[in-house]
């Protein structure tokens, strides 16, 4: 028997067969334009069998920056609505371009996709979401990053000392930084000028806290300075007792 045919169908069944296997969709992050606040999402999706068009769905999701934030769904023109690939394509690749991105938010894409028989059914759907695209805040950012306790000027006192940090990507200009030692509120103190990534070590004195007391510092105090992340900046702690 000549092998060749055999080889031949091999060969055949891979071709024909591997439309099918590759049929999973994709969801790409094309571009993060950080200077222009724009993003390019491309949705990739091949037929399957039976499928007479293929139809995809863009929908934008926004994370706020904060400890606390979720991904929310953004409303703008031109989207959540079923985008359409001509009757008959073996592949269908569409990119979808989003302007206006805010500083310091993440954006991403959750693309649905969906196969339609000729008569209009729905063969089958897929949700596919793609990597974040973050446009830097370009604002300072003050964070207290740290607290110590230090024995005070007599045995019924305590220093307590707030480390902080400029997180941000610009220069902070000076503000004040406050403290609570358990229901003791104690006098603000003044914080320089700190360009991104410096620290700066703020003293408070007052009276010894006790165990089960919470320790408080907020950077800020005044909250004149404008900055990327406006909820980051308070830090407590146990008070660690005596």
């Amino acid at each position: 028997m000549d092998p060749m045919p055999a080889v031949i169908a091999l060969v055949l069944l891979l071709v024909f067969a591997a439309p099918a296997a590759a049929a999973s969709p994709v969801v790409r992050l094309v571009e993060c334009g950080a200077q222009a606040r724009t993003a390019d999402f491309e949705g990739d999706m091949k037929a399957i069998a039976g499928t007479r068009r293929m139809q995809m769905r863009f929908t934008v999701e926004a994370l706020p920056a904060g400890p606390s934030a979720s991904w929310q769904r953004v409303e703008a023109p031109n989207l959540d609505t079923w985008i359409s690939a001509l009757p008959g394509r073996l592949r269908y690749v569409y990119t979808k371009h989003v302007e206006g991105l805010q500083p310091g938010v993440s954006y991403r894409v959750a693309v649905r996709f969906r196969w339609r028989a000729a008569d209009g059914s729905v063969l089958r759907t897929a949700l596919r979401r793609s990597d974040p695209c973050k446009v830097p805040d370009p604002r300072p950012d003050l964070v207290p990053v740290a607290i110590d306790v230090e024995p005070g000027t007599s045995a019924d006192t305590r220093t307590y000392v707030l480390t902080l940090a400029n997180k941000g990507r610009a220069a902070a200009p000076a503000s004040s930084a406050s403290f609570d030692a358990g229901q003791a509120a104690l006098a603000d103190q003044p914080v320089p000028a700190l360009d991104p990534g410096a620290r700066f070590k703020v003293s408070f004195d007052g009276p010894a806290c006790v165990a089960g007391d919470t320790l408080a510092g907020t950077v800020d105090a005044t909250g004149l300075v404008d900055e990327a992340v406006e909820a980051d900046d308070l830090l407590t702690v146990p008070c660690p007792g005596t």
